[in-house]
């Protein structure tokens, strides 16, 4: 994300799901019930699903480990 090949979803309900670049991420509160990383700036949410921006071909569902 921080080198913008990928980006987060920010989920909040079912109703608003909505992709987030790096710099809007680290600005996003960490609600109740987010995982975040500490850092030395300060706490970061972490992301549940991350889409990368230039990834051409699907998985395979033999290729997923469950």
């Amino acid at each position: 994300m921080a080198t913008n090949v990928a980006t987060a979803l920010e989920i909040d309900g079912e109703n608003h799901i909505r992709p987030v670049t790096w710099d809007e991420w680290i600005t996003l509160p960490i609600r109740d019930g987010d995982n975040a990383v500490h850092t030395v700036r300060g706490a970061i949410r972490v992301p549940t699903v991350i889409v990368a921006l230039n990834f051409a071909k699907r998985c395979r569902d033999s290729q997923i480990d469950l």
